[in-house]
């Protein structure tokens, strides 16, 4: 869709790092999954060598890795980046090292550069001290220190007794060291990807959707990146037969659902309809016959998500569909020889016509009856239309299950809540993710906790109760349920603490 070259792109644009910043890191390379957001907006990378250290410290070996203060090498990173703890360095050789990772040993390049300057190693013994590291090799790597300590006595750069310890930590690091690099080449990558969402959300989100079906769930994917797009203010249009592609696609300055996208359909269905509804769109009952008969499953699944250009309610549309396929293919021709803009009208008709035999005219003046007395209301339901789009297309497009519910006591939406400084919030939403966890470390460690994350048809946001909170209230959160979200906005992260929940 755009003609750019990633090589020359700004590496200071102000509005890509802002935009990684913020945690809006769906779609960016390495920092799409939950802890990628979280911890993009508590490290505020604002340079490449900066977003490689996110990349890295994020990876499980940095969270993980704990020294001798039971604190994490991500934690001291973040701490030590934002001045809340000091820099230090355990010798004042390893100040040039390590100081671009705030006095931690995050890289295994820099473990190379110290066992060059500390312990003299040549080109070659760098190598396959590179290798040990890399590949995690117990006998290289004790073959390695045996000689770092041997010729750190000759470079006179430490002690004996600071070599052991400098060592130690170079042991350490193989558990959780990366490459700089891989870090950087990473970096790269997520900056491109941050660049086009930034300055071509429109082209971004478009092209994710299309690839959305290579993602081992596709559906939660679509609706992880549609939620996502309503941040940027980018309009997604339901389904539609007339206007949609078969995959998502631009029109009009709209994403457009792809039709072929639609659970259960796909690119030889959605073929096969619009051969046959030519010349066939202008009734209803008209395409009924000649669309809707043969195509029974697929024309089913499009109705159920609005996407048939007539004016009858979903529930109609399928109620009508219901009662063409009961009919016999004998039926079905003389009704294509004798259409009527009615459907009941034209079932009675055939009734009359001689056509069915008498076993056949008994169901037929049952169907006749049916269609007089339906069953049910064939009104659509805000309910089952938000059910049944989230089973079919990863979300409701239309309308949101919180909608039929009483939110007079709301005072935020979703999209307010992100978009504002709003610290007391009152949220109508639906519970889409329930996460509960047990805290591992710290004062609270032992304690439950639980991530949520919620909607109300403006915007998807995560949100987490802690200790007391949920003790209250942990027994009625159920995925798919609505609630009143009562909570106040982290002064740490600004994200949504919920302190309370009310089932609507």
């Amino acid at each position: 869709m755009l003609e750019l070259s990633p090589d020359k792109l700004d590496l200071d644009d102000k509005k890509t790092w802002d935009l990684i910043c913020s945690g809006r890191t769906k779609g960016i390379f390495q920092l799409e999954t939950p802890l990628g957001r979280s911890y993009a907006k508590k490290i505020q990378p604002r340079s490449i060598e900066e977003l490689s250290d996110l990349i890295t410290v994020v990876r499980p070996g940095c969270l993980e890795a704990k020294l001798e203060d039971g604190k994490t090498i991500t934690h001291h990173y973040i701490e030590r980046k934002h001045g809340r703890e000091e820099v230090t360095f355990f010798h004042p050789s390893l100040e040039e090292i390590l100081k671009p990772t705030y006095g931690m040993l995050c890289y295994q390049e820099q473990a190379i550069e110290i066992v060059k300057k500390v312990g003299g190693f040549t080109l070659e013994e760098s190598e396959s001290f590179r290798k040990a590291v890399g590949k995690k090799l117990a006998d290289e790597m004790a073959k390695n220190k045996k000689l770092f300590l041997e010729k750190a006595i000759t470079t006179g750069v430490v002690n004996e007794e600071e070599a052991v310890e400098i060592f130690s930590w170079i042991e350490k690091s193989q558990r959780y060291s990366f490459n700089k690099s891989h870090g950087v080449a990473y970096a790269m990558g997520g900056y491109v990807s941050a660049y086009l969402k930034a300055h071509y959300p429109l082209e971004f989100f478009t092209a994710w959707l299309k690839h959305s079906d290579e993602k081992m769930k596709t559906y939660q994917e679509i609706g992880d990146l549609i939620n996502e797009a309503k941040f940027f203010d980018i309009e997604i249009q339901p389904p539609n037969l007339i206007k949609s592609e078969n995959n998502f696609a631009i029109v009009d300055g709209k994403i457009y659902y792809g039709l072929a996208n639609i659970k259960g359909l796909g690119k030889t269905a959605i073929s096969k309809i619009r051969m046959a509804m030519v010349g066939h769109l202008d009734s209803w009952v008209d395409f009924l016959l000649n669309v809707g008969y043969d195509n029974y499953s697929s024309i089913k699944a499009l109705a159920s998500v609005g996407a048939l250009p007539f004016k009858l309610s979903r529930t109609h549309q399928l109620f009508d569909l219901d009662i063409i396929n009961k009919l016999s293919g004998k039926e079905l021709a003389w009704c294509k020889l004798n259409q009527a803009n009615d459907l009941g009208v034209m079932i009675e008709n055939l009734a009359k016509s001689g056509v069915p035999s008498k076993i056949r005219l008994d169901k037929l003046k049952d169907l006749s009856y049916t269609y007089i007395v339906p069953p049910y209301s064939l009104t659509d339901d805000v309910d089952w239309i938000s059910r049944t789009e989230r089973d079919l297309l990863g979300l409701s497009l239309t309308c949101n299950q919180v909608d039929s519910r009483n939110t007079m006591q709301a005072n935020c939406s979703c999209l307010e809540f992100s978009k504002s400084k709003q610290t007391n919030v009152v949220l109508a939403v639906t519970l889409n993710k329930v996460k509960e966890f047990t805290i591992k470390a710290g004062k609270n460690k032992g304690q439950k906790m639980c991530f949520l994350t919620i909607s109300d048809g403006t915007a998807e946001i995560d949100g987490t109760m802690f200790g007391e909170a949920f003790g209250t209230y942990g027994s009625i959160l159920e995925e798919g349920i609505n609630v009143l979200v009562i909570g106040v906005r982290s002064k740490k992260d600004s994200g949504l603490i919920i302190n309370k929940v009310i089932e609507i």
